[in-house]
């Protein structure tokens, strides 16, 4: 499936959810259920049922290939089926190493999994930094993913406030993302904060 195709496919609540989600996380790496969990405080009430279906459609898209976002673990636990959101399109080699850190989690108990869970995670986002830095990125964060992840699924990006060492971007008016030395996510009551 061509990408043009794809992200015209995409329900951009999805999106919006996944980019909520690495917000929360502040991550590179997502559960399935923090998707689930963003998209559920998005829709409204009478919305509620259509949630399911997005969250089906997501799913068979991340199944297939997506282009910045990447299934790297399925498990019979939906909260730790792992998603990773990068500012670039990985290669085979580097989604082959994601995957098999992710694996990982197979190996242990459920009782066992969440404090090994949260070390895979770092290990994870500290590749993804790595990773950044290597192809020369601007931003080595999760913020930065979260905008180009953005942009090519069609979402509203725009400037909220600009100065010369600082710029503030706002995601469909949601999420905010700020450049100064690096990129970070901005909690909306925050925004405003030293401008």
């Amino acid at each position: 499936m061509s990408e043009a195709i794809q992200a015209r496919q995409v329900d951009k609540r999805a999106i919006l959810a996944i980019i909520k989600a690495a917000e929360e996380r502040d991550s590179f790496v997502l559960s399935f259920d923090d998707v689930v969990f963003a998209l559920v405080d998005m829709v409204e009430d009478e919305e509620e049922e259509g949630v399911g279906e997005v969250e089906g459609k997501l799913y068979d898209l991340l199944y297939k290939g997506m282009k910045y976002i990447y299934l790297i673990h399925e498990d019979e636990e939906d909260s730790f089926n792992k998603i990773v959101i990068s500012p670039f399109e990985l290669d085979d080699k580097q989604l082959c190493v994601l995957k098999e850190i992710a694996s990982l989690l197979s190996e242990y108990k459920s009782y066992r999994k969440l404090s090994i869970n949260k070390a895979i995670d770092k290990v994870i986002n500290e590749l993804m930094r790595k990773w950044s830095r290597e192809r020369g990125l601007d931003g080595k964060e999760p913020a930065f993913a979260a905008l180009v992840v953005a942009k090519e699924y069609g979402l509203a990006v725009n400037i909220v406030k600009a100065e010369p060492t600082r710029t503030l971007y706002s995601i469909e008016n949601t999420v905010f993302v700020e450049k100064r030395s690096g990129w970070a996510f901005v909690k909306g009551e925050d925004e405003d904060e030293g401008w």
